[in-house]
């Protein structure tokens, strides 16, 4: 996609205390993310390269420490994946409308004929352009890198999953966007995962669970361990979890 919506107010909240440099290697990343519509590739290097970032590869990596969140197709920015998908969904309306000879009609009060809006991510997809396909990758990806498809995940569904089953954990009263991140990243998973069948299941096993829901005292006096969902949906916690790896 060649154009994003960028809420100033939001990104200079969450970039205030980046200096000028981390935040240009910042958006200079986030512009290769929407341009692509995938996450960074896990091998940086020709990304470093091709955005002539390589005097600045460790600043590089801290933004994607901070900002992004390592999975196994990448590393993916929260805000970015939902701006897609929302940018897709967009596009389709646009398309489906096309089909059917334009924005469709409707009449109002007095009978007259009005055109109903449609409102789009990109703004260069006007009534005349409804039915063209909308142009969403400006250039082929090199072969370093390969495309990956986001899959819309129900996170604030799963969030209210956790808080309604799991009672015995922690209940934050704000969710980050790292949470967020990491749970649409499990979700990409593994099918098996991409049913919120299975996540009341998990939130119910971790709720039950002595160990992870703080039944079990801790060592040397200190309070026992209580899993929060920031925890459980850590790539290597959320295996471990699916594994059984806590029950040996």
């Amino acid at each position: 996609m060649h154009y994003y919506q960028f809420h100033i107010t939001d990104f200079a909240y969450h970039t205030s205390h980046l200096s000028l440099e981390e935040d240009a290697v910042y958006r200079r990343l986030l512009d290769f993310y929407y341009d692509r519509e995938a996450p960074i590739p896990k091998e940086t290097q020709p990304v470093i390269r091709r955005l002539r970032l390589v005097n600045y590869e460790a600043i590089a990596d801290r933004i994607l420490q901070e900002f992004f969140v390592l999975t196994d197709d990448g590393w993916h920015n929260y805000r970015a994946d939902q701006e897609i998908i929302a940018y897709h969904a967009k596009a389709d309306v646009a398309r489906e409308n096309g089909k059917k000879g334009g924005r469709p009609k409707k009449n109002n009060n007095l009978g007259e004929s009005i055109t109903q809006s449609v409102i789009l991510a990109n703004p260069d997809l006007t009534q005349t352009k409804a039915n063209q396909e909308p142009r969403t990758i400006n250039q082929e990806p090199f072969n370093t890198m390969q495309q990956s498809k986001i899959v819309a995940c129900p996170i604030e569904k799963i969030i209210e999953l956790y808080r309604s089953v799991a009672k015995r954990l922690p209940q934050p009263r704000v969710i980050p966007d790292v949470v967020k991140t990491n749970i649409a990243a499990r979700w990409r998973q593994d099918d098996r995962f991409k049913s919120l069948d299975f996540w009341r299941e998990f939130f119910e096993y971790c709720e039950s669970h002595k160990f992870l829901s703080g039944q079990v005292d801790g060592r040397d006096g200190k309070p026992p361990f209580r899993a929060n969902l920031q925890w459980v949906v850590k790539a290597a916690n959320f295996a471990k979890i699916v594994n059984g790896d806590y029950d040996r």
